[in-house]
């Protein structure tokens, strides 16, 4: 019988060291993944922080590089749309805001209220109507967007 006690506690022992091996690589990789997350909200923030100040080309390079790493995070897709917006890029700025308009999110409305701001100025103002119809379609109670829509149409009635 002892050699029947001696293989189940060597299998015990085996099966200590496995389940202590498994943990350790759990523990490994969750150490991992949140020094991973942190450092890509630190990042983040900085990109945000780099916007809010003006450097505009330093958050677009930001924003891009975040972008790569996370392909479906509307935030970073918008203010990437915002700092080329800022930045005077505008076709690219009109991109980004076409990729958060077609996600349709929080995001859409303003999006969609700055690609129309944008095509007033490229003097676009069908593309600009479009925009706007897309941004109340979003949200719908936004007076502001309502007032600059209302505002555009009531001037171009009168340039007819």
């Amino acid at each position: 019988m002892n050699i029947g006690t001696d293989n189940c506690r060597k299998l015990v022992v085996v099966l200590v060291v496995a389940c202590a091996v498994v943990l350790l690589v759990a523990a490994i990789l969750l150490t991992e993944y949140l020094v991973s997350t942190r450092d890509d909200e630190t990042r983040a923030i900085q990109a945000t922080q780099q916007l809010a100040d003006g450097d505009n080309l330093a958050a677009i390079h930001s924003f891009a590089r975040l972008l790569r790493e996370r392909e479906t995070d509307i935030a970073t897709r918008y203010n990437l749309g915002a700092a080329y917006h800022n930045y005077g890029w505008h076709d690219e700025a009109l991109s980004s805001y076409d990729n958060v308009l077609n996600l349709a999110n929080e995001y859409a409305a303003r999006a969609a209220h700055s690609a129309a701001r944008i095509s007033i100025m490229r003097k676009d103002f069908e593309k600009a109507c479009l925009y706007y119809k897309a941004a109340l379609r979003h949200q719908p109670g936004a007076k502001d967007i309502r007032a600059e829509y209302e505002q555009l149409i009531l001037s171009l009635r009168q340039k007819k």
